[in-house]
């Protein structure tokens, strides 16, 4: 078994995000804002704000874009491997009341 660095930047994130603001859930929360803000919870709202501040539809691109940078470092190792594993992100769980936009949200005491 060995360990392999991929190499990965923050943009993962970044532009992961982007993919993730301009489709489904992120995107109805700037369409539905315009006709629905009025019934729509405070953290959707806060969501909206911040997708129009950051993604735009030009955005969508990067996504894409990443994904095939990202493949170039990990299609290598895949070849050269008969196994891949990968550990998963375990987090407990939030309460439904919880406002994602806390600067004071803390998990298991740690913000």
């Amino acid at each position: 078994m060995s360990e392999v660095s991929l190499g990965w930047t923050s943009d993962v994130e970044t532009n992961a995000l982007h993919w993730y603001n301009t489709m489904d859930f992120g995107r109805q929360t700037v369409w539905w804002k315009k006709t629905h803000g009025h019934l729509m919870t405070d953290y959707a709202l806060k969501m909206a704000a911040a997708i129009e501040k950051t993604t735009g539809i030009d955005d969508v691109h990067k996504a894409w874009a990443e994904a095939h940078h990202m493949y170039q470092t990990l299609g290598p190792v895949l070849e050269a491997n008969d196994v891949f594993i990968c550990p998963t992100l375990n987090l407990p769980a939030v309460h439904a009341d919880h406002d994602p936009w806390d600067p004071d949200f803390h998990i298991n005491g740690i913000k």
